[in-house]
């Protein structure tokens, strides 16, 4: 597939506007990627990721073949453009995906060999927890198993991002909480934690917006010719972008999604210094292991 029979193609359904041209467009375009992998072809990626993004890439091309206007530019060089961006973050999902399920082996492998259960199978919910509980029944006890569940709620509602439905059921399960209080008082912490929520999205959508305008403005410039006016502006807009997104990407590291002690101590009706020091002892004695 030449890129001369490839603007035929685009150039057919533009004339015509039937859905047998637009489908003999995308297929033109889906082959002409497939045998001209150097328009996205980037270091560190595995020929197999490769392939796994052309399938996920597949349903897109009717996209560009509607959006596609020569007059702006090349086809070669529209694709390059989406092809690059498009590629970068299909990997960083898929690179994710797989640490994501590398931590949850290790956990399952963890937790067998904690349990003695070297084929990963359930423990029984009636067994003992990680930590063992008191006996007796007296005031001190009680006190000691009421600071233990205080360690392992706050260390709880403090990792609000990474909850789920597994770690809340262990959690219930040492404390003696019902899992459906624990997730209302989660409800209650994510409301009180919504303005920092939206600012966050908000951030991202910035970001990401620059990010791809910086990225573009790469992709212009490596088509122009260095000294003109054309590539000057260009580089200008370059620079702007890439300041912007330096400036959003501090901002978005100063913005911390977890809950601060402060929103903790008034959510339970405690002082903060409590707080910190609970916390503090937690972490000192382990329990973050338990999470």
């Amino acid at each position: 597939m030449t890129e001369h029979t490839l603007e035929s193609a685009l150039a057919a359904y533009r004339q015509t506007g039937t859905e047998a041209d637009r489908n003999q467009a995308i297929s033109a375009i889906a082959e002409f990627v497939y045998e001209n992998d150097r328009l996205y072809r980037l270091p560190r990626v595995s020929d197999d990721l490769r392939g796994d993004f052309l399938l996920w890439m597949y349903p897109r091309f009717g996209r560009i073949v509607d959006r596609f206007d020569p007059e702006r530019a090349s086809i070669v060089t529209y694709l390059k453009s989406i092809l690059c961006l498009a590629l970068k973050s299909f990997a960083r999902v898929e690179l994710a995906r797989q640490h994501n399920e590398g931590a949850f082996e290790f956990e399952a492998a963890t937790e067998a060999a904690a349990t003695g259960d070297e084929y990963g199978t359930e423990v029984a919910e009636s067994e003992a927890p990680r930590y063992p509980q008191p006996t007796g029944c007296g005031p001190r006890t009680r006190a000691r198993k009421d600071l233990r569940t205080r360690k392992v709620l706050l260390l709880l509602y403090k990792s609000l991002p990474f909850i789920d439905d597994t770690l809340v059921s262990r959690v219930a399960r040492y404390t003696g909480i019902s899992a459906q209080r624990i997730w209302g008082t989660i409800e209650a912490l994510n409301h009180r934690c919504a303005e920092k929520t939206d600012r966050l999205a908000q951030l991202a959508l910035l970001r990401n917006s620059y990010y791809v305008r910086a990225h573009r403005n790469l992709c212009q410039l490596r088509e122009v010719e260095p000294g003109t006016a054309r590539y000057e502006a260009l580089e200008r807009q370059y620079a702007y972008y890439t300041r912007r997104l330096a400036s959003i990407r501090k901002a978005v590291a100063r913005v911390s999604p977890i809950p601060s002690n402060r929103a903790l101590a008034r959510l339970f009706g405690m002082s903060r210094t409590t707080v910190d020091a609970t916390l503090a002892s937690a972490l000192r004695d382990g329990y973050a292991g338990f999470l």
